[in-house]
């Protein structure tokens, strides 16, 4: 029999042992994709939010924690306007509040700035003036809710009237609420406050130009950061939190994969011992013998690997329709990624190999056949 005939016989002639190593390897590797695709995906649905309406800076306060909760005086935004360069600013109040028992995006814009002009209407129309409570809810908001225009919606404890619905690109923007700015300055209880600036300007494309003009910006209101939209998530101190989180506790979980391989095959070593022994009398060199121990390393990791994508995947789509978590999210998964939580899973199976491994190899073979 071939070498790795003997590694597969080994695993197979403990059949229970061997699926639940594979089986803690593929949960490992199914944290690991969960995990990191959930942190993408909230990323990915706030910056695609954000480019879809044109908006090419984004300016918040300086050393905000996070910018939900850091506002600026409304009265920046014209001071913002006159700067050379600048095409148009909206400032915007963001933040999460409970609609109807549900937790979602409420945004408030004033009704002369410029992201009105790319909301994709289904039904309905823009709030009119004469209309301080009206509100335009996202596609599957709506249809969740079984609202449509004229229906009532408690925001916060306050009834808004539904003028329209839209259907906007990404998850994050069907399940958002969009208001005038002053009624959720009102219910907010911040007058005169935004929280976010967005801004187009002129000759985009122009890197040079986009970034001397960002040099302008910070340089003239030193209390405000400004950044490129695709900047943004790496400047956020909560997305960088969740992302340290996240990688941490999938390379904990990666790591208790490794001891979980490491102790089947070093109990596996140990009782068979003997048969370890007989090899090495009948001339198996030391690296035969620890290639065999490793190829059952790498054969566990694979079937795990294969357990943990299937797994992971799942569980991700899972996460995503979840009431506390849809509209927030959606599953961002990449082959990229893919390829490195399957190599670093296969990874896993050699390190936890290497121990027992080395164990086989210094055994004595005549130590090996005395051993019962």
């Amino acid at each position: 029999m071939n070498l790795a005939g003997v590694a597969m016989r080994n695993l197979t002639s403990r059949p229970l042992r061997s699926t639940l190593t594979a089986l803690g390897i593929g949960v490992a590797l199914a944290s690991f994709i969960a995990l990191v695709c959930t942190a993408r995906g909230v990323t990915d649905s706030w910056l695609g939010h954000l480019a879809m309406r044109g908006t090419h800076l984004i300016g918040v306060r300086k050393g905000a924690v996070e910018f939900f909760s850091a506002s600026m005086d409304q009265s920046v935004v014209a001071e913002v306007r006159r700067v050379e360069g600048v095409e148009a600013v909206a400032g915007e109040l963001v933040s999460l509040v409970s609609l109807d028992d549900r937790m979602i995006v409420a945004v408030g814009w004033d009704r002369t700035e410029y992201l009105w002009e790319n909301v994709p209407l289904i039904v309905g129309t823009m709030p009119a003036p004469d209309q301080p409570r009206g509100a335009i809810l996202g596609e599957d908001v709506a249809e969740l809710l079984g609202k449509t225009v004229g229906d009532t919606v408690r925001v916060n404890g306050r009834d808004f009237v539904v003028s329209g619905t839209i259907q906007p690109v990404g998850p994050l923007a069907r399940n958002s609420v969009v208001m005038a700015l002053p009624a959720m300055q009102e219910f907010l209880e911040r007058p005169r406050k935004v929280n976010i600036l967005e801004l187009r300007v002129r000759d985009s494309t122009d890197k040079e130009r986009l970034a001397a003009l960002k040099k302008r910006l910070n340089e003239r209101f030193p209390d405000l950061r400004f950044y490129e939209t695709g900047e943004l998530s790496e400047q956020n101190y909560m997305v960088r939190f969740l992302h340290a989180v996240t990688w941490s506790v999938s390379w904990i979980a990666l790591f208790m994969g490794a001891l979980v391989t490491m102790n089947t095959l070093l109990m596996s070593v140990t009782e068979r011992t003997y048969d370890l022994g007989v090899l090495a009398a009948i001339g198996w060199p030391p690296g035969r013998i620890l290639a065999m121990i490793l190829i059952e390393g790498v054969v566990l990791a694979t079937v795990g690997c294969v357990v943990g994508a299937l797994l992971g995947l799942g569980v991700l789509h899972l996460l995503a329709e979840l009431p506390m978590l849809r509209g927030i999210m959606a599953p961002a998964v990449s082959a990229r990624l893919l390829l490195e939580a399957t190599g670093a899973a296969l990874g896993v199976g050699l390190v936890g190999a290497l121990y027992p491994a080395w164990r086989a190899v210094r055994l004595n073979p005549v130590d090996a056949l005395r051993y019962e």
